[in-house]
């Protein structure tokens, strides 16, 4: 899979509509979220006739609560593989699924209190069940955010 970062900032993913493909598009937001830039994090999806805001963003730092901000991580390949086994990714039989989606998936963002762990194995790790669509752009594919599951 080869994944780009458009001028626009929108993150696009090239390659066969698979499982494969809408992992690649998640696993490289989540390195964007992990970074720590909110604009660039937000504007790396597709937002169609939405406004994107950088506020639903700020409900992965205390959505398990605690004293300390909880920061989204790309983890070791252990835990990766954990997190790629768990999700769950649909491809409809129409195109016109959600209004021009061609697939949706739910996978679970890694958030840690400790980021400079995040490849340890021991990590205090949890996850946050988000949902995007996979929506056909010029050259690809693009995430659309859907929602955060409680």
């Amino acid at each position: 899979m080869l994944t780009e970062v458009e001028p626009s900032g929108r993150l696009v993913v090239r390659g066969d509509l698979c499982h494969e493909l809408f992992l690649a598009a998640f696993w490289a937001w989540v390195r964007i979220f992990a970074a720590g830039d909110d604009e660039r994090t937000v504007n790396a999806l597709f937002w169609g006739e939405r406004s994107p805001s950088v506020d639903f963003l700020s409900m992965y730092a205390s959505f398990w609560g605690g004293g300390k901000p909880w920061r989204p991580v790309v983890p070791n390949a252990r835990l990766v593989a954990i997190v790629n086994d768990a999700a769950e990714i649909e491809f409809p039989a129409t195109p016109s699924w959600h209004e021009g989606a061609v697939g949706w998936g739910m996978a679970q963002v890694p958030v840690t209190t400790t980021p400079d762990r995040a490849l340890d194995d021991d990590v205090e790790l949890m996850g946050i069940a988000t949902s995007f669509f996979l929506r056909e752009v010029p050259g690809g594919y693009a995430l659309e955010y859907e929602i955060v599951h409680v």
